[in-house]
Formats: structure tokens, sequence, C-alpha cells
């Protein structure tokens, strides 16, 4: 698997712990990841991807409470996570097994799509 299919299946598992633990409409999960996602690229060139080695979980709890205080967030999701551990357990187990790769292809909104020229056009030089 290359580095970023390994990328996509972490932001894959962020977006299934959002839905699925923490109850974020489909949409709203989503934008949330792409933002998410699009904020560590831009970080990622100027210091170590250190998110890839933070559980999934966690990187999805802080995206959605960045305004707590880094101290309380880290207490209030080692809780939530108490509570739903076997949820969380289910979602890591299809990960593992390659199921939740089906749920990439919608997240990848956080890459450009570049314009295809048209064959006839670039072969005849017009721009169209």
């Amino acid at each position: 698997m290359s580095n970023e299919e390994l990328k996509d299946l972490y932001w894959a598992t962020v977006y299934r712990c959002l839905c699925e633990l923490l109850h974020v409409p489909e949409a709203e999960a989503r934008a949330t990841v792409a933002e998410g996602r699009k904020r560590f690229d831009r970080g990622q060139k100027r210091r170590l991807p250190m998110v890839y080695h933070v559980e999934e979980f966690y990187t999805a709890y802080d995206l959605l409470n960045r305004d707590m205080d880094l101290v309380e967030r880290n207490r209030a999701a080692d809780e939530f996570l108490d509570r739903h551990r076997e949820a969380y357990q289910q979602i890591l187990a299809t990960r593992r097994s390659g199921e939740v790769m089906a749920e990439v292809t919608p997240l990848d909104a956080h890459r450009p799509e570049r314009p295809r020229p048209n064959p006839t056009q670039a072969a005849s030089g017009k721009r169209g």
C-alpha cells in the first residue's frame, strides 16, 4: 500500500469515527475531514507528520473540539473512548481488513481535480 493510500485509509477511519461514534452528519463529517486533512497537509511541510501516529478517534475528536483547552479535550476524549471502546475496536477491525477503503473515494475532495485536455484539441494545438 502506498503512502497516499495509507493516508486515505487514516482519514477514512477518522470519518467513520465522526459519523459512527460522534454522530456527526455525513456531509459535515466529509467537510470536517477534508478541512482537517488540508490543514494538516499544509502544515506537514513544516513539521514531521505526527498526526498519523495519533489514533484516528483522537484526531476526529480534536477536529470537533478545537475550542476546548488541550488538557480538557484529552480528558474528555479518553472518557468518551472508554465508554465506546467496543464500537471503536469494530471500526479499527474493518480498517485492518480493508473494508473501510470503499469509503476513501468520497473523501478525496482534498485533491484538486486537474482539467484533462481534450485529445482532439491537444493534437491540433487548439485551446477551448
